[in-house]
């Protein structure tokens, strides 16, 4: 997202034998290895100067060294994500201590956004995400002069790549558009190949009991399927949530179930991509929050959100229309408290945005991508009445949702909640099985632009 709208073009980067990269161990740090059987002689054993792969300690003494050359580059963490980084010019960068950070933080939970507390990342040139020995990264020329190209010259590097390339286990793909800017695309259609099916006996009935060979299969193919939704098949979330509670004693019919599910996900494979575009200055954070009263086979509810950046609406247009840039998290749970009503599980789901949106609301700041608060939509009239009254909810054990929405709420710079009709009701994929699912075509980018109608940002 970040480089999209900056339209920097992204790189991976992939250090080679990171652990050996790490820190040296100290006379008081004395720890022995038996060597490997084909060269050992005798009783010999060897005294480790550095942390090798499979010790506890090995991805500390790595960690350490790797953000500590950084910090000495001018790069800091994020506030809320410590392996997401940010570089700026010395002549425009600020830093805060921890301490201070965090007394405020804590100071101004009770009296104003807290938030406001978090660095600022406006003035960001370059962005680095740590996994292990992967680093993702974007920037400007400048950033690669002073930040990239001596991190490389000090660690051994593997592979270095950009434009397009794979990237923790997903495909990256950047291209030009009709107007020449930048579009980036992630997809995982390598991954979706590889994956296999579920081991079932063909004459069993499917309200059988499988056996343990053929668990064991439905686990692997249960997991293969929350890795994928988790990262770009936020269509299916619902269906694999569905499948996954079925992990601790599946059926035949389960095991065919997953089974069709891979297959679908195997048949859109070519045409399924996450897209990320710029989508000028002035951006909003917006969630579209749902519920499923009971709509679970054991009477449980089930809760929805999806979270985008769009742009600003052109308010020149008798329907105001505002640009998608992406994206950027979705999840589908069943709610684990009971829900009495159709009110209580639209408001613990709401409940659940908002937090969501303090997390994002900071993190976009850290990035420079937004200031703005957050914008939840919800379809229940009552949860947004609700949250502009003092009045309690019958469900007692609501009270802190409610009061959470509700001092969200009367802090317009923090949370935005909106109403929306059903129909517009962009999680409602989320929370129910869909054939062709509306999230598709904004993941896919297919759906371009979003509506305000009523102050409220409604997808059509």
């Amino acid at each position: 997202m970040w480089s999209a709208i900056h339209q920097f073009v992204p790189a991976s980067i992939d250090l080679k034998t990171a652990f050996l990269q790490g820190d040296e161990y100290t006379t008081a740090d004395r720890i022995g290895m038996l060597p490997p059987k084909d060269i050992r002689s005798g009783n010999e054993v060897w005294i480790l100067n550095k942390s090798v792969y499979g010790l506890n300690d090995a991805p500390r003494r790595w960690w350490n060294v790797l953000t500590d050359y950084m910090k000495e580059l001018g790069c800091q963490s994020t506030d809320l994500d410590i392996a997401l980084m940010t570089w700026s010019p010395p002549e425009k960068r600020t830093f805060k201590s921890k301490d201070m950070k965090a007394a405020k933080f804590v100071n101004c939970l009770d009296e104003e956004d807290p938030v406001t507390s978090l660095l600022d990342g406006e003035h960001s040139e370059g962005i680095i995400s740590l996994h292990v020995d992967d680093l993702g990264t974007s920037g400007t020329p400048r950033f690669w002069k002073e930040v990239i190209e001596p991190l490389t010259a000090k660690f051994k590097v593997g592979s270095a790549r950009s434009g397009s390339f794979k990237h923790c286990g997903k495909e990256v793909e950047t291209r030009r558009t009709e107007n020449g800017k930048y579009e980036i695309a992630i997809h995982q259609r390598e991954y979706i190949e590889g994956m296999e099916l579920c081991n079932v006996r063909v004459n069993l009935a499917d309200e059988a009991l499988v056996d343990k060979d053929e668990h064991s299969s439905f686990r692997m193919v249960v997991g293969q399927l929350q890795w994928y939704q988790t990262q770009t098949g936020v269509e299916h979330a619902f269906d694999v949530n569905r499948l996954a509670r079925k992990l601790s004693a599946p059926t035949a019919g389960d095991c065919r179930a997953a089974n069709r599910l891979v297959a679908k996900v195997k048949s859109q494979a070519p045409f399924r991509e996450l897209v990320y575009r710029d989508v000028g200055p002035k951006r909003h954070l917006v969630i579209f929050a749902d519920s499923g009263f009971r709509t679970n086979p054991d009477k449980t509810s089930q809760c929805g959100f999806i979270c985008l950046i769009t742009g600003e609406p052109d308010q020149q247009q008798p329907v105001a229309r505002a640009p998608i840039a992406g994206l950027i998290d979705w999840k589908s749970h069943r709610i684990a408290r009971v829900c009495h009503s159709t009110t209580a599980a639209e408001l613990l789901c709401v409940s659940a945005a908002v937090q969501v949106g303090d997390f994002y609301r900071g993190l976009m700041k850290n990035l420079g991508l937004l200031k703005g608060p957050c914008n939840v939509v919800s379809d229940a009239q009552t949860v947004t009445s609700s949250s502009e009254t003092d009045t309690t909810p019958t469900q007692k054990n609501l009270m802190s949702d409610i009061s959470l929405i509700r001092q969200r709420v009367r802090r317009p710079t923090m949370t935005r909640l909106k109403h929306g009709s059903s129909e517009e009701q962009l999680a409602d994929g989320m929370t129910k099985h869909q054939p062709y699912s509306v999230l598709a075509k904004i993941r896919d980018g297919t759906m371009t632009s979003c509506i305000f109608r009523s102050t409220n940002p409604l997808v059509t």
